[in-house]
């Protein structure tokens, strides 16, 4: 039973992420990568700390292993990795952008073996395979159904610097998921793991942040655009749920299996894309999602 709630719960991150990201993509775009970045952590961070209060777990008491190694996966997941991802999906859109966190499945899977001794069953790794296949089928897609409105294909060193953001954000992701799995390992809850990680990681961005003078520019494009406080509200309120599903499907299940579900994100993302901006997909787009469920199906069906 718990095997499955671990897959449900990984899936699960994959859809919430994918409706957050979109989202996001749209309002980086408009007020800037950094500044949405910035933004989207203190709603998230006050949603998991009222979380917290709901589920009584407000008098969980850590040890400093503990807090150690959920400060080096939020500063590795949240500020690193979301750093790097929205810059690279105003660069090159969502689905491209998030395209190479499916290859963090191998790179959780290898960190998995090589750190906590998992391993994963040859049905698993074809899974693996077989999903990886069909999120590049979709990514791929030239027909520019898979961007937002008014972003150009990218080409050159655009797309280079894009698509290496993205490579950088899918190993940070990976590393911070090796780090969440031995908190876990300690018995700290998914939900208290998720808030810690959110605290820390935003301490480091913000304080950078206010350094550099991101925050400034950060209020002055929100005061310039009201209507995004909702909106971002809407968006933090799936990604934080997505990031407290995530931490579940770390705890009930291996990283490598958790990692290659949550893979399913370019999937998620061009479905909502082309439902949110009401642009129907292309054939191959269709054919690429139905081959990535098909691995979904191997990986779960174990």
């Amino acid at each position: 039973m718990a095997a499955g709630l671990g897959e449900m719960a990984a899936f699960g991150t994959a859809l919430c992420w994918g409706i957050s990201n979109q989202i996001q993509g749209a309002a980086a775009r408009t007020i800037g990568s950094t500044e949405m970045t910035l933004l989207r952590m203190p709603y998230q961070g006050l949603i998991l700390l009222f979380a917290c209060f709901i589920a009584g777990e407000a008098g969980f008491v850590f040890t400093l292993e503990v807090f150690w190694l959920l400060t080096m996966s939020g500063v590795l997941g949240i500020c690193c990795c979301d750093f790097m991802l929205y810059r690279a999906i105003t660069l090159i859109g969502p689905s491209m952008a998030v395209l190479p966190l499916s290859l963090g499945a191998g790179f959780s899977a290898a960190f998995g073996w090589l750190f906590l001794g998992e391993t994963m069953p040859l049905q698993a790794v074809c899974g693996v395979a077989v999903t990886t296949v069909g999120i590049v089928c979709v990514i791929t897609e030239h027909s520019g159904s898979t961007l937002m409105p008014g972003q150009a294909i990218p080409k050159g060193k655009i797309l280079t610097r894009g698509v290496l953001l993205a490579l950088g954000a899918s190993l940070t992701l990976s590393v911070s998921f090796i780090f969440l799995k031995k908190a876990m390992l300690l018995g700290v809850t998914p939900l208290w793991a998720t808030f810690i990680r959110m605290l820390t990681g935003a301490g480091v961005l913000w304080a950078i942040g206010l350094y550099r003078g991101w925050a400034r520019s950060m209020w002055t494009g929100l005061n310039a655009h009201p209507k995004l406080y909702w909106i971002l509200f809407f968006s933090c309120l799936c990604g934080t749920a997505g990031m407290w599903l995530s931490s579940v499907a770390i705890d009930l299940t291996s990283v490598g299996i958790a990692a290659t579900l949550i893979g399913l994100q370019p999937v998620m993302v061009t479905i909502v894309g082309a439902l949110w901006y009401r642009k129907p997909p292309g054939l191959r787009v269709v054919v690429g999602s139905l081959i990535a469920f098909c691995g979904t199906a191997l990986v779960c069906l174990r």
